[in-house]
């Protein structure tokens, strides 16, 4: 018979492995803390929006977009992710980019135009949008390319209503803006849903390879946001929207493959433009 031999452990031994299982398990604890600020922020922003204050729900959008970035890169370097997360980030960005958002956009336009009755249908056309677009996501995420989303992401979509509504909440535009903010919505849901390819800011080639021109580009912006910082906010997320279409548009007119647009030099692409 053989014996297998089992070392002893004393007090102290024992303390400290109880110790190390405990921090393995609060660690997958971490990132869903993250998940749950979005879905707090996401709820705040949802609440403001119903009492009229656009900015204070504008705000809580842009911070539920920050740890909504915590929880994903914190689930990667901790290597902690779960299916329960992912479904739980799931329904806290359809509620912090689809329903606050969407609620963002219904009270203040009822503020401008109390008697339009289109743009409900178009703001439940971009929750919609949203929550499709998170499915297709999930079911999608093991077919998923590192450098591109298919579609435009939740987030980038709330942040860039969000910047629209806010920019024309400041200037009050005398002229009507619902006209504006349905064809707006109705763009930004096709955008969503869209087989358009999005950069992604996780593991970009493009990003990584270019690290001076994107700390260029990084420090402009910040300059120019102690002038204006609402209109650089604007111009981000618009041209972030816009990239979707002209990464398409090179594949499907030019023939670019994906991965040679996010790590050829600018001057090949410009020889295989002249040819």
């Amino acid at each position: 018979m053989k014996v297998i031999y089992k070392p002893h452990l004393n007090g102290y031994d024992q303390t400290m492995s109880k110790a190390k299982k405990l921090v393995q398990k609060s660690i997958y604890l971490v990132p869903n803390f993250f998940t749950s600020l979005t879905l707090f922020f996401g709820f705040l922003s949802l609440a403001n929006s119903q009492t009229g204050s656009i900015y204070i729900a504008a705000i809580c959008i842009y911070v539920a977009m920050i740890t909504d970035l915590m929880d994903g890169l914190i689930a990667r370097l901790t290597n902690t992710q779960t299916v329960f997360g992912q479904e739980y980030d799931s329904l806290a960005d359809m509620l912090a980019f689809g329903v606050a958002p969407a609620s963002l956009v219904w009270h203040y336009a009822l503020r401008v135009s109390p008697t339009d009755s289109l743009l409900w249908l178009m703001t439940f056309l971009y929750v919609m949008a949203i929550t499709a677009r998170l499915a297709r996501f999930n079911a999608m995420q093991q077919y998923a390319d590192t450098q591109y989303f298919r579609g435009l992401p939740s987030p980038a979509a709330g942040g860039f209503v969000c910047s629209v509504v806010i920019f024309c909440h400041r200037y009050s535009p005398e002229y009507t803006v619902t006209l504006f903010l349905n064809i707006l919505l109705l763009l930004t849901s096709i955008c969503v849903v869209s087989n358009m390819c999005y950069p992604s800011l996780k593991n970009n080639d493009f990003i990584q390879r270019r690290p001076i021109l994107i700390s260029l580009l990084l420090s402009t912006c910040l300059l120019l946001s102690v002038a204006d910082p609402l209109v650089v906010l604007v111009t981000l997320f618009s041209t972030y929207v816009l990239a979707g279409p002209v990464v398409s548009f090179f594949r499907v007119y030019f023939r670019f493959s994906l991965k040679k647009m996010a790590i050829a030099r600018w001057g090949k692409v410009l020889n295989h433009l002249r040819r």
